[in-house]
């Protein structure tokens, strides 16, 4: 099969580090640090990871208008915020090269906005919801922000939502490569976001995934530090404007890089088996002595009338990290 080149011709981000890739740059280069203490100890009491990068004072661009903003939750403020910057960045904003059926998207996030998958929950414990309306399920619909880039934007290319955990973003960028690359299109944002909520922090928490680094925000996560003590959940969009090198070149774009070489696209599978491996990091050098300990006064109480599978399940949170450590 002829296969094509596919090139990088636009970007756009939005981060606790800034709203533009300039400042995203300078932080990077002053080794600035954007995690915070959250103090979540009175609300969250179980909660052991205090820690997290939220986006600061985030609004939309002031220039959208309320009926484009009605089916957004925060998830999709930013991927749509980041894909309008790097369609300006790629010189395409208002081209109708992107409406006439050349441009695509696939992008994705973990869910969908957790407010508005709140406000169903509270509509099915309590059988009303003064916040839920006719778009609460476009905000929190997993595919959320491939759909309302392409809405907003009006493509009528492909439209491709993942939604894979940590590797959303990842497969976004993975699917709009070879959708170019094989021929089935010319142009596809990419990419994925993620907004911030406290459920997130809660299930790494439970994982023993999370640092809890909470007297030193600035010193954490550290992933290729042999200190390291987890993850911290943070927030933020990623687009790229993907282009067959060709048509990029027959419009006069310039050119980044190519991803002709592209390593292949992280799958679920794979980001499980590194989750997988950093609980098992985070066992050896963290977790090992407290859960043998607990072991230890567990098994101590266990009697022939009560055997240790009766006990054992008490205690989850060990549990599933011996399950995810064996």
């Amino acid at each position: 099969m002829n296969t094509r080149r596919v090139v990088v011709t636009g970007i756009g981000g939005i981060t606790a580090f800034g709203r533009d890739w300039q400042s995203i740059q300078t932080a990077f280069k002053a080794e600035k640090n954007a995690v915070k203490y959250m103090d979540w100890s009175g609300r969250f009491p179980e909660l052991e990871a205090q820690l997290g990068a939220p986006i600061e004072g985030y609004s939309p661009p002031a220039h959208w208008t309320r009926k484009q903003l009605r089916s957004m939750g925060r998830v999709s403020h930013l991927c749509v915020d980041a894909a309008e910057q790097a369609l300006t960045d790629a010189g395409l904003l208002g081209d109708e090269s992107i409406t006439d059926g050349r441009m695509g998207v696939a992008c994705g996030s973990s869910v969908g906005s957790t407010k508005d998958i709140g406000d169903m929950g509270e509509l099915l414990i309590t059988g009303t919801s003064r916040n839920f309306n006719a778009n609460t399920y476009v905000r929190m619909m997993p595919h959320t922000t491939a759909a309302n880039i392409g809405i907003f934007f009006g493509l009528k290319g492909r439209i491709i939502p993942t939604s894979s955990a940590c590797s959303s973003g990842s497969q976004g960028i993975g699917y709009a490569y070879e959708a170019i690359k094989y021929g089935m299109i010319d142009m596809m944002l990419a990419g994925g976001g993620e907004e911030f909520c406290p459920s997130e922090v809660y299930v790494f928490d439970s994982l023993y995934a999370a640092s809890r680094r909470n007297g030193e925000p600035e010193l954490t996560p550290r992933p290729y530090d042999s200190g390291r003590d987890g993850l911290v959940i943070g927030e933020g969009a990623g687009i790229f404007v993907l282009e067959e090198l060709e048509h990029a070149r027959a419009r006069g774009a310039k050119s980044m890089p190519s991803l002709s070489a592209m390593v292949p696209t992280a799958t679920a599978a794979t980001l499980l088996s590194r989750k997988k491996k950093l609980c098992r990091n985070v066992w050896n050098s963290r977790c090992k002595t407290q859960a043998l300990r607990l072991i230890k006064s567990v098994m101590s109480a266990a009697t022939v009338r009560r055997p240790k599978k009766a006990i054992l399940p008490k205690h989850w949170r060990l549990k599933r990290c011996l399950v995810l450590c064996r």
